[in-house]
């Protein structure tokens, strides 16, 4: 089964995510990139097929 859909802009998401860092003082840069990781590794999609 493959995802059908639209790839992040990766790019502009981690450039929002520093804005936000500075602006709020969380590390939204850091979820960005685990965000990233899991959507390249297919980690929802491998998850929900094994039942969780």
């Amino acid at each position: 089964m493959q995802w059908i859909g639209f790839e992040p802009r990766w790019r502009w998401l981690n450039n929002h995510a520093k804005e936000l860092r500075a602006r709020l003082g969380l590390d939204f840069p850091a979820f960005a990139h685990k965000m990233e990781r899991a959507s390249k590794l297919n980690y929802a999609q491998r998850e929900a097929l094994r039942g969780r």
